[in-house]
Order: structure tokens, then sequence, then C-alpha cells
């Protein structure tokens, strides 16, 4: 499965003009490569795939207009060679939760929340609210320019550029 903003996907087909329609269209285990471009939109990885830039971080960007860029929405997902911004809104970098078997790797994840009041910015989130979540793999990635604003009725910020395990979960 193929994306390319300029229609040309190498001669490949299908050639999706978008990396939601790519995802869409895929089935669980295939790879969606995206080529050289910006792609403003939010992504949902309902799927167990890998989505993967032809050419890496430097060529390749997903913006989307706030809130979370990529959200991580199956197990058996690998997200590979992006830079991942938000343009300094408030919300996510990448955000899963209660899935396993993720493989994060090669990813920019930058300028994510800004400093305004009650913004808070994240680049990489892994929780679990339920379930068990393990095989969780961030690997290679350059996290940045993640900021947060404070909190009304509070002096504290909240940005991180990685967060991982917390949990709402009950014990049995």
């Amino acid at each position: 499965v193929d994306i390319n903003t300029g229609r040309n996907c190498a001669g490949n087909t299908p050639c999706y003009l978008s990396v939601q329609s790519a995802v869409d269209a895929a089935s669980n285990g295939e790879t969606v490569c995206v080529y050289d471009s910006t792609y403003n939109e939010n992504v949902n990885i309902d799927k167990g795939i890998t989505l993967q830039s032809i050419s890496g971080a430097a060529s390749t960007t997903i913006s989307s207009t706030g809130g979370t860029v990529v959200t991580i929405s199956s197990d058996d997902v690998v997200l590979d060679g992006f830079t991942l911004t938000n343009g300094e809104q408030a919300g996510m970098g990448i955000y899963a939760q209660d899935h396993s078997d993720i493989t994060i790797k090669n990813n920019v994840v930058t300028r994510i929340g800004n400093s305004q009041d009650d913004v808070s910015g994240r680049g990489i989130v892994i929780v679990s609210s339920s379930s068990a979540v393990d095989t969780i793999k961030i690997l290679h990635n350059q996290i940045g320019d993640i900021t947060s604003g404070l909190m009304t009725g509070s002096s504290s910020t909240s940005s991180s550029g990685i967060s991982i395990g917390w949990t709402s979960g009950t014990e049995n």
C-alpha cells in the first residue's frame, strides 16, 4: 500500500493521497509505504500494520493541527521513519492505550504543545487503563520541543518526552 500526495507512487498501485486512507485500506500484516512529503492530518492506526516512510524522518512529516498526531489503536504496530508535529498545539506525538507489540523507531517527535495555560504536550505515551501492556520497543527516536503551560489552579506543568505505564486499572 503506497501513499504520495504527488499521485506518483513509483508506479505502484493503489496509490493513496493521505496516510489515513492508506491505513484504512491496509490489512493486518501489511506494510504501508509513505513517500516524501508533508501530510497534514491526524492518523489512527487501528490494525496490526507497519507504517513506514520510504526516505525517513528528514523527508516525511505527519503534521496535525492539534491533538494527537498518531494514535495507535491496535496490537502489532510498527511506526518507522517520520517527523511528527502538531504545530505547537495541545496533544501528543504518539499515543497508545491498552495495546502491546508496538515498535516506534527512527522518528522525530517535535513541536508538541506550547506554553499557554492549560496546554499539555507529550511526545510518546504508552499507557494501560485495564489491560496488560508489553513488548513495547522505542528505538532511535529524537524527541524535543515538547512544551506545556501552567495548569489552571496549579503551579506545575506536565510535559514529557516519553511516558510509559501509568494505569487506572484495578487490582484483582
